[in-house]
């Protein structure tokens, strides 16, 4: 295989993945995050092409990283109760791998103000879904997609800023309740007749419960495996999928298989 034809082949494996639900995000600009950041480094945010600190930033409870912090989405909502006015900043900072490259700030505004609560490396919530539960707070749905040595990985979870603290956020926990994972056949130490699997999710579908607490959302994903051939290495191919539904019930915290879906979500628990 042609070292240009890798390049383009790792090049679409790694851009940023097509979304596959309507993200209630705002991008800093429109979400306000120059005035959300000045808690972090009170009149040094730079407002350009980028919304950023302009040095890096060591402010107590805030880990010091290498990098000043720079905004990448802003979810407004009523995450502490139905009625705060609450924001979550995405942004990175150069955070290692570890911590997925990325962080989240919780805020809430009182008396026309903005205070920083907690801030978490770890925590991405640059492509989320709003819903409201029972007690009218609201509660996000996120998605994540990685990248490794050989494969990415596409995951879906909860995050309630209530309950966030007790929840690890890094590489070593999995507190995903759905994911799909990707392997590439060129991606070097290829053996033919080696396992391969190529899976992936094509979108979610929210339904809200009649009960007005929270939403069930469906995942509609693709799922294959076999083991590699000459062929596949040389071309940097995929085995063929199939498509399957899965239907995920909201208990009032998090998301639990429908009974009906069980048998489609240990196919992806397949490696």
């Amino acid at each position: 295989m042609s070292g240009l034809v890798f390049f383009v082949l790792a090049a679409a494996a790694f851009a940023e993945p097509k979304p596959i639900f309507k993200i209630d995000g705002l991008s800093p600009r429109e979400g306000g995050a120059a005035e959300l950041l000045e808690t972090f480094c009170p009149g040094q945010v730079e407002v350009g092409e980028e919304v950023k600190c302009r040095e890096p930033v060591d402010a107590g409870e805030i880990p010091s990283f290498d990098c000043p912090p720079k905004a990448r989405m802003v979810t407004r909502g009523h995450f502490l109760s139905s009625k705060s006015e609450d924001a979550l900043l995405a942004y990175t900072a150069c955070e290692p791998h570890s911590a997925h490259g990325g962080s989240t700030t919780l805020l809430t505004r009182k008396g026309g103000v903005w205070k920083r609560l907690w801030n978490k490396p770890g925590l991405i919530t640059d492509h989320c879904h709003r819903m409201t539960i029972r007690s009218g707070r609201q509660i996000l749905v996120c998605e994540m997609t990685e990248g490794f040595p050989g494969v990415t990985g596409r995951g879906l979870f909860v995050v309630d800023v209530l309950r966030e603290p007790d929840v690890p956020r890094n590489y070593y926990v999995d507190v995903d309740f759905f994911d799909a994972v990707d392997e590439f056949t060129c991606a070097g130490g290829d053996v033919v007749g080696g396992p391969i699997t190529h899976s992936y999710i094509e979108r979610v579908e929210f339904h809200p419960r009649p009960s007005g607490d929270g939403e069930n959302l469906t995942v509609f994903a693709q799922y294959g495996k076999a083991e590699k051939t000459a062929e596949m290495i040389e071309t940097c191919s995929s085995p063929p999928t199939k498509p399957y539904r899965i239907d995920f019930l909201f208990d009032g915290r998090t998301y639990k298989v429908a009974p009906r879906s069980a048998g489609a979500l240990r196919v992806f628990s397949q490696r």
